[in-house]
């Protein structure tokens, strides 16, 4: 059984967030009724990319984990999808 925490973010992996955060640009693209959920979806992935791309106050990142992040950004193509939908992002993100 998958434990969920209830106080903590949850932690993704990088293949999932990568995943995450192309399915949510895809909505954001068809510009159909879910976009809300799926800028809130962009947003979250792209926080969690941060986290493992620079850490946080308390820990250096980890290096396999941005290596990870890195492979799966290249194997998707998100990186070039991300910059074309640049505009379908919100500013604050």
């Amino acid at each position: 059984m998958k434990k969920m925490p209830l106080f903590s973010k949850s932690h993704k992996n990088p293949a999932e967030i990568v995943k995450v955060l192309k399915d949510n640009l895809a909505i954001l693209e068809k510009q159909d009724k879910k976009t809300d959920k799926a800028s809130e979806e962009v947003s979250k992935s792209l926080q969690a990319m941060k986290e493992i791309l620079c850490g946080t106050n308390d820990k250096e990142p980890p290096t396999e984990a941005v290596a990870q992040l890195a492979q799966e950004l290249y194997n998707s193509g998100l990186l070039v999808t991300l910059i074309a939908d640049l505009q379908l992002i919100d500013f604050e993100v």
